[in-house]
């Protein structure tokens, strides 16, 4: 078939157990290492780096007519697989909004539209379905793009969930679809591209990363939609986050195979300014805390993306 793809106050009840011990008592946790406390200062001083990567413009890079999450995604894949990566993890937010997934933002309306006509599922029952596992779908569209730009490799897009995706009719003619459930490792190639779509559970990367069973398979495990370990990245510590685009709080996390880890600050007016470039990966509480701190020493209360006039905007 042809590709649609252009490219709780507690009771009155007293404890009368053991008490633990008075807060007082215990070392305080710094707000930020040492190594980032110090980028951060001297971003703040005007001698901080400058970025070596950007952010896909938001929204619009999600949608077709820019096309640049698109391209930045397939390129880091690109430049990872010739460096001879071959675990990958990609994770960026598969709808604009995702957020409010489930409460139909007008941009995830359109988006909808969109990837509906991508899949082949503008019949209005299939579009409904569409709307509905919303998350699901544009996670595939995802996968389909991805398994575009390997042409000459059979790509398999595993999926983790229970929504029946045999309605997305417009599949690129090196594309398989597959359930966690039921692929079994016999069936990989030598030369195959495994894309699990959503891993999920600890135990569910584990199982997936088997199905990497010969030297060259690649495997990408895409879009997560949470982490047991409550960390940025997923479990496995062989996967390299070769795209990686994160909203962290008041901003982002930002990383692509062979740069180093950017944390962005969104303001207001949905402009966004590094803070802090490191090589190291950041923890989820550190990058959270610096965004948040600074977005207050600056902004206040009025940088808040949801609140009409407190800086709504989605």
């Amino acid at each position: 078939m042809s590709c649609a793809f252009r490219g709780p106050a507690r009771g009155g009840l007293a404890w009368a157990g053991p008490q633990a011990p008075a807060l007082a008592s215990r070392p305080a946790r710094p707000e930020t290492s040492p190594r980032l406390t110090a980028r951060l200062q001297a971003q703040s001083n005007g001698s901080g780096p400058e970025p070596t990567i950007r952010v896909p413009p938001l929204y619009a890079a999600w949608f077709e007519e820019s096309g640049e999450l698109r391209a930045a995604v397939l390129s880091a894949i690109a430049v990872a697989a010739q460096d001879g990566t071959r675990t990958m993890e990609v994770q960026f937010p598969c709808v604009p909004n995702v957020d409010e997934v489930a409460f139909g933002t007008a941009l995830n309306q359109q988006f909808a539209i969109e990837i509906s006509a991508a899949l082949g599922m503008t019949a209005k029952g299939k579009y409904a379905q569409c709307r509905r596992y919303l998350v699901s779908f544009a996670n595939l569209y995802w996968a389909l793009a991805i398994a575009s730009s390997f042409s000459d490799r059979t790509v398999w897009l595993v999926s983790t969930d229970s929504v029946s995706k045999r309605d997305a009719v417009e599949f690129v003619p090196n594309a398989k679809l597959a359930s966690i459930t039921r692929i079994k490792p016999s069936e990989i190639a030598p030369t195959d591209v495994v894309i699990v779509m959503d891993p999920g559970p600890t135990d569910l990367w584990r199982r997936a990363a088997k199905l990497r069973v010969h030297p060259d398979n690649i495997v990408i495990m895409m879009n997560p939609s949470f982490v047991e370990t409550y960390d940025l990245c997923g479990p496995l510590e062989d996967y390299d986050q070769v795209f990686f685009l994160k909203r962290v709080s008041k901003g982002w996390v930002h990383r692509v195979h062979g740069h180093g880890w950017h944390l962005f600050l969104e303001k207001p007016d949905q402009a966004l300014e590094l803070l802090v470039l490191q090589p190291e990966r950041p923890k989820l509480g550190e990058a959270s805390r610096i965004l948040r701190g600074e977005s207050f020493k600056r902004f206040g209360i009025f940088n808040d993306r949801w609140s009409q006039g407190f800086g709504a905007r989605l």
